[in-house]
C-alpha cells in the first residue's frame, strides 16, 4: 500500500511540475492561439532556465500587435 501510495504522491508532483513548467504555453494557448506554437517550442527547448522561463511567460502575457510591421 505504501508504493501505491507513493506512486500517486509522485504522479501528482510531476503533474503539477509539468504544468507549472508549460504555464506560458497554457497562457499563450488561451491569449493568443497564433503564438502558443513558438511560446511551445521556446518553452520546450529554453524553459528549463529560469531567463527562458520568463520571457516565455512575458511573450505569453504580451498583448498581440496589431499590425504587422515591415
Amino acid at each position: 500500500m505504501d508504493a501505491v501510495l507513493e506512486f500517486l504522491i509522485f504522479a501528482l508532483k510531476a503533474t503539477m511540475g509539468l504544468v507549472i513548467y508549460f504555464a506560458p504555453t497554457l497562457v499563450a494557448h488561451k491569449r493568443i492561439p497564433l503564438r502558443a506554437f513558438t511560446v511551445f517550442n521556446w518553452n520546450l527547448f529554453l524553459g528549463w532556465t529560469v531567463i527562458g522561463w520568463v520571457i516565455a511567460l512575458v511573450w505569453a502575457l504580451r498583448a498581440p500587435s496589431d499590425h504587422i510591421e515591415s
